[in-house]
């Protein structure tokens, strides 16, 4: 997956036990605890939180003494899209096809080549032109579709030959 520098808007909250003159440190521990490592629709997968370029809006909130933030935030993200051609370790191999995920992305595989075939001594594994291909080898694959559910992107790929 390729990662690449974005500025993104990310809301944050201060409550009013956290408002002191390093409230900027503060911000920026709150939006990687909030942010990093996860996927959203509208951002893809925010891999790392790099820093606060500027704060966009403030609010100090009217039922309650916490002060609302909207943060222009230099990201690290990933959004898949279908075609992307990405490489990941294999996590399972399953009888109906191979999986991989790293955190909040979700790939099946479930048709392989004609060369792919399928064995078993203590675990699946398959042997295409008399390489293993097991858990935690590399695989390059393509996305054939990709679906947003709830916290994470869940696609279909293809294996490059």
């Amino acid at each position: 997956m390729l990662f690449e520098n974005k500025i993104i808007r990310l809301s944050v909250y201060l409550e009013s036990h956290e408002q002191c003159k390093e409230y900027k440190s503060l911000l920026l521990k709150k939006l990687k605890d909030n942010y990093e490592r996860k996927a959203f629709e509208k951002y893809g997968i925010i891999n790392k939180v790099l820093s606060i370029e500027s704060i966009y809006y403030e609010e100090m909130m009217k039922t309650n003494p916490n002060i609302f933030f909207l943060i222009n935030t230099n990201v690290e993200t990933y959004f898949p899209l279908k075609d992307d051609k990405i490489e990941l370790e294999i996590s399972k191999i399953l009888t109906y096809g191979i999986y991989l995920e790293r955190e909040c992305f979700h790939i099946l595989i479930p048709s392989l080549p004609k060369s792919y075939e399928l064995k078993k001594d203590k675990e699946l594994y398959y042997i295409s032109n008399g390489e293993e291909i097991r858990v935690g080898s590399k695989l390059e694959f393509m996305i054939s579709s990709v679906r947003y559910e709830k916290s994470g992107f869940h696609c279909l790929g293809k294996i490059i030959e």
